[in-house]
């Protein structure tokens, strides 16, 4: 029996800083820069993961934090 065909994969993308900036741009935040992404991250408003000194947040995360800003026309 195989176990690929039980369990389930879950594909998460997770961005380092720079990384999570070019996808911001690529979406349209033309004015995304790191230090951006750096205080979205310390004043808690996305969830990321630390590993060493480095921060990674998901994509979710960002496309989330992007959807709860946007503000609707009238």
């Amino acid at each position: 029996m195989s176990t690929s065909a039980t369990s389930v994969e879950i594909k998460k993308k997770f961005f380092n800083i720079p990384t999570a900036v070019e996808h911001l741009k690529s979406v349209g935040v033309e004015s995304a820069c790191e230090y951006m992404v750096r205080r979205l991250i310390v004043t808690g408003q996305i969830a990321h993961i630390r590993m060493g000194k480095s921060y990674y947040v998901s994509q979710a995360a960002l496309d989330g934090w992007l959807s709860s800003h946007e503000r609707k026309a009238k």
